[in-house]
């Protein structure tokens, strides 16, 4: 049974898209009504069967013509690191940015749609389901589409040679192109737990890959290049060229350099990590002294349930939480 549309919906979905109603009865889908765009003032015809091309002609002219901000061309860098494309069909064509992931990560795809929210089309991020030939299974995902747009050529110039995707030689790597990346294709180990495929054989310890089988090994190897400059040594190129930081300290800092742009908690989501190991994922990458800013402590026993650490350098204990008076 199809939900019956009524006047209500109709004045709602104006309002959520920047239209105010004037005049006109509603009496079905092709009844027209009178709107004025609340951006410009400007009046026009509406029909509810046409709302996924009504759009007003200053929002045209804004989204064709506005510039990314700065967090949008580190947001669009880390995807296309990770799992975005870009599509052009012709040389003569605009581009298109996009993402698809699974349906489990639906709330990820809708944080990516709202910071390229003034680029999507009117039906904003779709679901769909595609039959996979080869497994014979059904596969449900979340996509984020944008309109084909002219800020996007120069990208696509860039990134793909021949339709295929390549690491431009202007590389620069930042928390926020860090922490879409590694949300994309990152897999964290921790602790003798067994996450995304790999065993970690070593206890109190994280370490994570990161898929980049879809580089060549050159590409590969400067990419490595590029994490020793900002996190120090710690990244090698395993067998099936895939990157990983095989070093707890290194993993650490990059996990403290992105936290503030991707929290733990999301990023656990993401890498379906379970939730009784949360806590102790953050306590092996959080822990730096607040006396002395000193990033290799131990622990050192508990109060009342509350994890202590010690500090080699100035000899002091700490919580977590903050500072301990003692000695």
């Amino acid at each position: 049974m199809t939900h019956k549309i009524s006047f209500i919906d109709v004045q709602e979905w104006l309002k959520n898209n920047d239209w105010n109603y004037i005049s006109g009865v509603f009496l079905n889908t092709r009844s027209a009504l009178e709107v004025t765009c609340s951006r410009c003032g400007a009046i026009r015809s509406f029909y509810f069967f046409k709302k996924n091309s009504f759009n007003c002609l200053c929002f045209e002219k804004s989204w064709k013509s506005l510039l990314f901000s700065d967090l949008q061309k580190e947001v669009l860098t880390g995807l296309l690191l990770g799992d975005g494309h870009l599509e052009r069909r012709e040389v003569t064509h605009n581009t298109c940015l996009n993402v698809r992931h699974c349906r489990k990560d639906k709330a990820y795809t809708e944080y990516i749609g709202s910071i390229f929210e003034i680029f999507l089309p009117p039906h904003g991020i779709s679901d769909q389901a595609v039959f996979d030939t080869r497994t014979q299974k059904i596969y449900y995902s979340s996509v984020v589409k944008t309109r084909c747009l002219t800020q996007l050529n120069t990208y696509h110039d860039t990134w793909y040679k021949n339709k295929i995707k390549v690491i431009p030689n202007n590389l620069t790597l930042t928390s926020v192109v860090m922490a879409f990346w590694l949300a994309d294709d990152g897999h964290i180990f921790y602790g003798g737990k067994y996450f995304a495929g790999i065993k970690n054989t070593k206890l109190s310890t994280l370490y994570f890959k990161v898929s980049t089988q879809a580089f060549s090994s050159e590409e590969n190897q400067y990419l490595i290049s590029l994490l020793k400059q900002r996190y120090g040594d710690g990244f090698s190129l395993g067998k099936e060229n895939v990157i990983f930081c095989n070093q707890s300290d290194t993993a650490k800092r990059v996990f403290r350099d992105i936290d503030p742009v991707f929290p733990l908690k999301r990023k656990a989501a993401l890498w379906r990590v379970p939730e009784a190991d949360l806590n102790n994922i953050a306590r092996t990458i959080y822990p730096i002294c607040p006396f002395c800013a000193y990033e290799k402590v131990y622990k050192n026993g508990s109060t009342k349930g509350r994890q202590k650490f010690y500090c080699r350098s100035c000899k002091k204990q700490f919580y977590l939480e903050g500072k301990l008076n003692a000695g």
